[in-house]
């Protein structure tokens, strides 16, 4: 049989290449860029919303051997740092752990029972502390909401460089002051958690159910009002 042209060769590899590369692109998307895990099942989409914020989630099930770099570490001390801040006053401190280091096994320490079973599974763990402010209610109120600020431009970098944040209440304040030596005019708030999403086979199923349940939000007419309390927003032009 006599050979076909080179084209006629190339044709079936060349479509086979095709196919692959379609496949391949497909598994990229549901594929963690760190430590080889799985994202879970896409968001409904939100319009307008950038995909950082559309895609965040709080995992459970981190990869163990994981591990984050001084660097990237670094980079979402520094989103935090950056935060905006009531009165330029800056009152947000950070006590950071790496895996296996002392401040690291001094947070897991302070874990309750809820986080105690998943948390140490993380990269990181970063302590987030505020200005305690006993007599001047303002300056406490607006200290706190410094460290929700804080807390969500971390979130976001971490997962712009491939890692997932959690951020935790269930954590012993009172022992956190005592390990690190933590002055009376801070208070711990949130302890935010670092981690690289594990496979599912990879994650006991208990966490694997928590981290598979459905993300929900309450409608936004429901909690934006316009005109007066309990009347919905509506972003339609006005006629």
């Amino acid at each position: 049989m006599a050979p076909g042209t080179l084209g006629e060769i190339l044709d079936p590899v060349s479509g086979f290449l095709d196919t692959l590369g379609e496949i391949l692109d497909t598994v990229s998307e549901d594929l963690d860029p760190v430590g080889g895990g799985w994202t879970r099942v896409p968001w409904p989409t939100v319009a307008g919303v950038h995909e950082l914020i559309e895609g965040r989630w709080s995992a459970r099930g981190y990869d163990a051997t994981a591990e984050i770099s001084v660097d990237d570490l670094t980079s979402v001390l520094d989103a935090g740092r950056w935060a905006p801040t009531w009165g330029r006053v800056q009152p947000v401190r950070f006590v950071v752990g790496r895996r296996a280091d002392d401040t690291f096994a001094g947070l897991t320490e302070t874990l309750t029972r809820g986080n105690a079973g998943w948390a140490p599974a993380s990269a990181a763990l970063i302590l987030v502390c505020t200005a305690a402010e006993p007599d001047d209610e303002k300056a406490r109120t607006y200290a706190a909401v410094d460290v929700g600020l804080a807390v969500s431009q971390m979130i976001l970098q971490a997962n712009s460089i491939g890692f997932n944040a959690h951020p935790m209440a269930g954590f012993d304040a009172e022992k956190a002051v005592r390990r690190f030596a933590i002055p009376e005019d801070r208070r711990p708030l949130v302890l935010l958690g670092l981690g690289a999403v594990a496979a599912p086979e990879q994650v006991a199923s208990d966490i694997r159910e928590r981290d598979e349940r459905p993300r929900t939000r309450l409608p936004l007419d429901e909690v934006a009002f316009a005109d007066t309390w309990g009347h919905p927003f509506t972003s339609s032009p006005h006629p």
